[in-house]
């Protein structure tokens, strides 16, 4: 095995941790829910945060983490919000890609900060946010 091969394998095991928390944070309905699926996921990102900025750095034909979980996130938002958007696709698209920024942003954030304590204990910001992304339901 190279180091591109096991990079590889280490970007899979890190993008199924995101899926799994991104699929049950979309599943929450309140922000103190969100809060609660967040954290866990957050700390096992955080027990290896060294090996993720590292792979985030890694752009090859094949290995793009960053960009793929961007991706992932910003599908994932939209499809979920398509079913109940009442405003414009259009809308939907944009919230989808802030969506998938702001996650992203905070996650990078955390993992050189170590802060996501931090950062979650801003409520009332993450409320704030909640109700920005359901702007499409209204």
């Amino acid at each position: 095995m190279d180091k591109y091969q096991l990079a590889e394998i280490l970007c899979t095991e890190v993008f199924e941790i995101i899926k799994t928390g991104v699929m049950d944070r979309l599943d929450c309905n309140t922000t103190e829910d969100a809060l609660m699926v967040i954290k866990p996921m957050y700390q096992l990102l955080s027990d290896r945060r060294e090996e993720i900025l590292a792979l985030f750095g890694i752009h090859t034909e094949t290995i793009h983490l960053y960009e793929d979980m961007y991706d992932f996130l910003q599908k994932s938002f939209y499809e979920r919000r398509l079913e109940t958007n009442k405003k414009s696709l259009e809308l939907l698209d944009y919230l989808s890609n802030l969506y998938a920024s702001l996650v992203l942003t905070a996650m990078k954030w955390c993992l050189k900060n170590g802060g996501y304590e931090e950062l979650t204990g801003h409520t009332q910001l993450f409320m704030n946010l909640a109700k920005v992304f359901d702007y499409t339901r209204e």
